[in-house]
């Protein structure tokens, strides 16, 4: 069970294009924590952390522990333009996507004004 978990939870961050250090903060789990849960080790964390785990990254907790369920909805870009920008982020360092984060809604929020 415990590899079901490592797995998904090394999956969703891919996914996601998160990192360690991103997803503890989010969750307000120690960044060590959650390295422990990635390890050889592979443990499953207590319910409460699984949870906050579980909603920081957009899915179940028992997609997320078991692999069971499915995934919340994430809304993924459909256009494959946008994916592929997507997935070119998430090779990017945690800086320059804070950077691009702040840029987009700096744009999103200049062009909310201007429609209103």
């Amino acid at each position: 069970m415990g590899e079901n978990f490592k797995a998904n939870l090394r999956d969703q961050l891919s996914y996601l294009g998160m990192t360690v250090h991103e997803l503890s903060e989010k969750s307000k789990i120690s960044k060590r924590t959650i390295e422990n849960y990635l390890s050889k080790r592979g443990s499953i964390p207590p319910a409460d952390y699984a949870c906050r785990m579980a909603d920081a990254l957009g899915v179940s907790v028992e997609w997320l522990v078991m692999g069971t369920d499915e995934k919340k909805s994430y809304e993924f870009p459909e256009d494959e333009e946008l994916r592929s920008l997507v997935k070119k982020m998430a090779s990017l360092s945690p800086e320059v996507k804070d950077a691009i984060r702040t840029l987009v809604f700096a744009a999103a929020k200049n062009h909310a004004a201007s429609q209103a």
